[in-house]
């Protein structure tokens, strides 16, 4: 029995659908096409569509304030791709300046560039800082692109608006531990599994985060492989409702996934290759604030000026780059994303190699 169809393209018979998917601003009806090899496979298409969508209402697809709460909520909450903790600033920059703010009433489809850049010079007058509004522009942004994705709108009125200020970037202070604050900082430790976390620390440059996810499988024929960290963030549910957790995730970028060689002489103790090795003595993972309590007393003990425990990494980083490795080497050691990262440390070097030369008793001719 041959297929019933109803349209024909370039020779070949399909059947077509074509639903109401929405109302534009005026009222009249938005329809959209599916095209299959039968009417079933046609509305197979088109249920496949809503699913796309993410189950949001037909009626929120108006304005921006339900819109953007349901793609808030139920779709980028639910985004596989989205870390939870980069989820959690999301969340945070909808419920602060989205949510309620002076576009929400307005209709997306006439929401226009020059709209938004009202909107960003509102917000900077009133004080907002530019990498806050940079960070608003960059949700504004990656809703109105999955709007373009679903056909909802056209063109991304985010794209052509000018971030008002000049936006500030933190610098971040280089501190490192010279040799002896590192024997005694080692030697001022009780406990193996911190005493071992902290060698790792010094020979490694690994985050705090990225030390407490190291399973023994990582670590194999004198190579750390890191591969994931362990974060502290809000969980957030459908109602807006959080609490903290700790949870696995990604490294803090693409080129922070890398292998360490270690130094000869750091041996592990035994575990199972899907154990974690540095958890508390009931087999719990470490979390980051009881851990940076215990940094501040390993410090005292070992009568060291405080120092944040990224210090051990700046540490790490600079003594590669004292003993001469190329600094395209120590990028990749690092796991930084860019060389101009990496070449912060060079300064330090430099410096240390100028007091050595005033040491120097040279004869002037």
């Amino acid at each position: 029995m041959a297929r019933k169809t109803n349209v024909e393209i370039n020779g070949h018979k399909y059947y077509k659908v074509n639903p109401v998917i929405g109302k534009n601003p005026d009222g009249t009806y938005i329809r959209k096409q599916f095209y299959g090899v039968s009417r079933q496979d046609a509305l197979k298409r088109y249920e496949e569509y809503k699913a796309g969508l993410g189950g949001l209402h037909q009626d929120s697809l108006g304005s921006l304030g339900d819109s953007i709460k349901d793609w808030t909520y139920n779709i980028a909450r639910l985004d596989s791709a989205i870390k939870p903790s980069s989820y959690e600033r999301y969340e945070g920059v909808y419920r602060n300046y989205i949510q309620g703010c002076v576009l929400s009433g307005k209709q997306i489809k006439e929401i226009t560039s020059q709209d938004v850049q009202k909107y960003y010079s509102k917000l900077y007058a009133g004080g907002v800082s530019t990498s806050r509004i940079y960070n608003i522009n960059k949700v504004l942004r990656k809703y109105f692109n999955w709007c373009i994705g679903h056909q909802l709108i056209e063109k991304n009125p985010c794209s052509r608006v000018t971030i008002p200020g000049k936006r500030e970037y933190k610098e971040e202070i280089i501190e490192v531990f010279s040799d002896d604050e590192i024997r005694r900082i080692v030697r001022a430790i009780d406990n193996p599994t911190y005493k071992l976390m902290i060698v790792f620390a010094f020979n490694t440059g690994m985050r705090l985060g990225e030390l407490l996810a190291l399973r023994y499988q990582d670590v194999e024929n004198g190579v750390v492989r890191v591969t994931q960290s362990l974060s502290e963030y809000a969980v957030i549910d459908a109602d807006g409702e959080s609490k903290r957790e700790q949870g696995l995730q990604s490294p803090k970028s693409r080129t922070s996934i890398r292998e360490i060689p270690l130094p000869d002489g750091i041996v592990l103790p035994e575990g199972n290759p899907d154990d974690f090795i540095f958890l508390t003595s009931n087999g719990k993972h470490i979390s980051k604030a009881s851990f940076r309590k215990t940094w501040m007393r390993i410090l005292e003990r070992a009568n060291v000026p405080y120092r944040k425990f990224h210090a051990c990494r700046h540490s790490y980083i600079t003594r590669l780059i004292q003993a001469g490795v190329p600094i395209a080497v120590v990028k990749e050691l690092a796991g930084h994303s860019t060389i101009e990262m990496t070449m912060r440390y060079t300064h330090i070097d430099l410096a240390d190699r100028l007091a050595a030369v005033k040491k120097l008793s040279l004869t002037h001719y």
